[in-house]
């Protein structure tokens, strides 16, 4: 169990003969909960669920390719193993984001009602990080360096969250490397703009 600010997460090794199947050394999973004592017993739960999971994952990789078992929901990772999704960019979290919200604007009524309230309480980027701060309950640090970003590309583009566009995250990557921004900060600051981009897309619907 490890600990990130005021949250508890589980910190697990994935299994040697896994690491083909998670593409990944560690798995780490929020525990939901800043209480230490809560945390005990949820990372408890949560390793037993890891193992069952694992389990099932060995019994996939031992079945024979033209088992006749009943076809099971793919998850996913094995989606993405086969090439059927690709993980999003920065670009198709902000974009994708958009064009759900406007969608949710040419259905909505004219008349007030869910969809055309959450829209007009997402028109500003202080407002987004607000919302996402609430859902997320991130450290005092992390939620400054997150609403600093959202200041900064509103400064530097101008375009609100409803109608960000990929020539408009372009814009903004460019303008931070004319001002000389190394590589890792401009990773950084990108990430935490996919980060607000995925808090929108969780409150316009998938």
């Amino acid at each position: 169990m490890i600990r990130r600010g005021a949250r508890y997460y589980l910190r697990r090794r994935v299994p040697l003969d896994l690491l083909a199947v998670y593409g990944k050394k560690e798995v780490v999973k929020a525990l939901g909960t800043a209480d230490y004592a809560e945390a005990k017993k949820r990372l408890a739960s949560e390793w037993v669920a890891l193992d069952k999971e694992f389990d099932e994952q060995r019994a996939r990789l031992a079945r024979p390719a033209d088992s006749e078992a009943e076809p099971q929901a793919e998850s996913p990772l094995a989606k993405y193993r086969q090439g059927r999704s690709k993980p999003r960019t920065i670009l198709q979290t902000i974009v994708d984001a958009n064009k759900r919200l406007n969608a949710g604007i040419e259905q909505s009524p004219r008349s007030s009602g869910p969809v055309t309230d959450t829209v007009r309480k997402l028109l500003t980027w202080d407002q987004l990080v607000d919302k996402w701060a609430a859902e997320r309950t991130p450290t005092t640090k992390t939620r400054k360096d997150h609403a600093s970003v959202a200041k900064l590309f509103q400064s530097m583009v101008g375009t609100p969250p409803s109608a960000v566009s990929k020539t408009d995250v372009l814009s903004f990557k460019d303008k931070l490397l004319e001002k000389g921004t190394s590589s890792a900060n401009l990773k950084t600051k990108l990430s935490r703009l996919k980060t607000l981009g995925s808090g929108l897309i969780a409150r316009t619907g998938r």
